[in-house]
């Protein structure tokens, strides 16, 4: 047999073994083939926003990760640092001041992120940072802001905007506990941390199962939540944390979204709460107490009248476990098995 002959032998077996292998390679690694690159990991149901208003659906495709995210909102950040993806961060923009910080570890993550805050949160801004991701309320997508969502996605970054975040003074949107939770879940599916979002979905589920077994020789109490502006916004049971209560078994009377001295007078809630925004916490409510015009309320005789901060009530995220105590500790005065710290 000639060398010729013989090394064209070699020639087809070894391209035999080598195509055997390429094959075996590619079923092995078929995640990874360019055909499947194309295929996303989490497609996420979020909504689309401009100047505030939800203008309906957004379909959020990832196909990687997010490496570059921008961060807005208080308890977007905290949630983001709960589920441990700081290092994902390349700007968190929070007050995070006066009552109810952020819980002693998330602050330690949260030094470790850059920061910075509403007065430079802009569009340059943002596209300097060459982001991936932009999570935030709704208001982050306003004319102030970062105008629309549809900016952003048009431009290659992914959008996920909170779903219980509508202005206060607009009831036209449902907000639900049940959004909160999908929320975060959405952030394990797109960040990998399944587990740890579950986590904190299960302890907000416990805690109403929990309030429901131990109030339940207490009378059902009506409840309503205001805050100041320039007039009495009415946070009822199309709002979030009138949601809330209503799932600790109060009842929350559906109300305009802005009221008057009168129609406060005329509900005559057993317990009120009033939502707070600011530094002087206990300034929010004793208004009601030092006009003598509410004297003639239930939760003015009785003394029911409580603050409640506003990241409590307001696309609440991993502190709706927070506000959900609080909440039942004034409508459920002694009630047990809520000692936690909040």
């Amino acid at each position: 047999m000639s060398k010729e002959i013989m090394k064209a032998k070699i020639a087809v077996v070894l391209l035999a073994l080598f195509t055997v292998v390429w094959i075996t390679d590619c079923v092995n690694t078929k995640l990874v083939t360019p055909e499947n690159s194309k295929i996303p990991y989490a497609n996420i149901e979020n909504i689309d926003v401009e100047n505030y208003y939800v203008k309906g659906k957004n379909q959020q495709k990832f196909y990687k990760i997010p490496k570059r995210v921008v961060a807005v909102g208080d308890n977007v950040v905290e949630t983001l640092m709960e589920l441990g993806i700081q290092d994902n961060i390349v700007l968190a923009v929070a007050g995070n001041k006066w009552n109810f910080q952020f819980r002693e570890e998330n602050q330690r993550k949260f030094q470790t992120v850059p920061q910075g805050d509403y007065k430079n949160l802009n569009k340059e801004t943002i596209v300097s940072l060459n982001p991936d991701l932009i999570i935030g309320q709704q208001m982050t997508f306003s004319k102030e802001y970062l105008g629309s969502t549809k900016y952003w996605n048009d431009r290659g970054v992914n959008t996920i905007v909170t779903l219980n975040a509508n202005a206060p003074n607009l009831h036209v949107h449902p907000e639900t506990i049940e959004n909160e939770m999908k929320c975060i879940s959405d952030y394990g599916k797109i960040f990998g941390k399944e587990d740890e979002a579950a986590e904190i979905n299960k302890e907000i589920i416990a805690t109403i199962e929990k309030v429901k077994r131990n109030a339940i020789h207490y009378p059902k109490p009506k409840v309503m939540i205001i805050e100041f502006m320039r007039y009495f916004v009415s946070y009822d049971n199309t709002k979030l944390v009138g949601n809330m209560a209503e799932r600790l078994g109060g009842y929350v009377e559906e109300s305009p979204p802005v009221i008057t001295s009168e129609e406060l007078l005329k509900i005559d809630p057993d317990v009120l709460f009033v939502v707070c925004s600011h530094s002087v916490f206990d300034h929010c409510y004793n208004r009601i107490y030092d006009d003598p015009a509410f004297n003639s309320l239930k939760c003015v005789k009785n003394h029911r009248i409580y603050g409640i901060p506003m990241k409590f009530t307001y696309s609440t995220l991993c502190r709706t476990n927070d506000g959900l105590k609080m909440l039942a500790k004034g409508m459920y005065p002694g009630i047990q098995g809520l000692d936690d710290e909040i």
